[in-house]
């Protein structure tokens, strides 16, 4: 008896082993694979980040680069008759949305974002780099139509002119700290 429980106990550590392994294995594919690390929206920028977005009843909110979720949980939480749609690339950010998403009425894609569809998007918040911004630039330009409102996070769009800027904080944290607004 105590053997099979010798036994079975090491291949529960093995199986954890596996695990850990296999989620390194993403967290490492994940780095090398796409432009963009996780780096979320920092929570006392949740609101200007909303409230820049002007969302009203039938919005159509993509949030390209959804990370874990959490600008859409706002969107849903203060404007719960919104359509709000992420894209995500990274496979831990996807299974993390997927967990904290699961309670609202949020549809999260594992997908690069150049594959999704957003012609049908009233708005979209994105927070890239400068390199993924100037692909989406030109797929914008191509999918949406005029009066669609686009919200970037610290990284401007090349070439466009905000309708507006907003300065999120004086902090010393580098991160969303200003939010440039645009409609096409």
């Amino acid at each position: 008896m105590l053997t099979i429980f010798v036994i079975l106990f090491g291949l529960f550590q093995m199986c954890i082993c596996l695990i850990f392994i296999l989620i390194i294995i993403c967290l490492i594919k994940d780095n090398v694979t796409h432009d963009v690390p996780f780096i979320p929206v920092r929570k006392r920028a949740l609101q200007s980040v909303i409230d820049s977005l002007e969302l009203y009843p039938g919005s159509i909110l993509y949030d390209l680069g959804s990370g874990d979720g959490r600008v859409l949980i706002e969107a849903i939480r203060r404007n719960p008759e919104i359509v709000a749609l992420g894209v995500e690339n990274g496979i831990i950010p996807f299974l993390i949305s997927i967990i904290r998403t699961h309670k609202y009425p949020i549809s999260i894609k594992f997908r690069k974002i150049l594959k999704q569809n957003i012609s049908n998007a009233t708005h979209i918040f994105c927070y890239l780099s400068d390199k993924s911004l100037l692909e989406l630039q030109m797929k914008i330009e191509a999918e949406c139509k005029k009066g669609t409102r686009i919200v970037s996070c610290d990284f401007q769009f090349h070439g466009w002119v905000p309708k507006t800027t907003i300065s999120i904080s004086n902090s010393n944290d580098k991160l969303s700290r200003m939010l440039y607004v645009y409609e096409k």
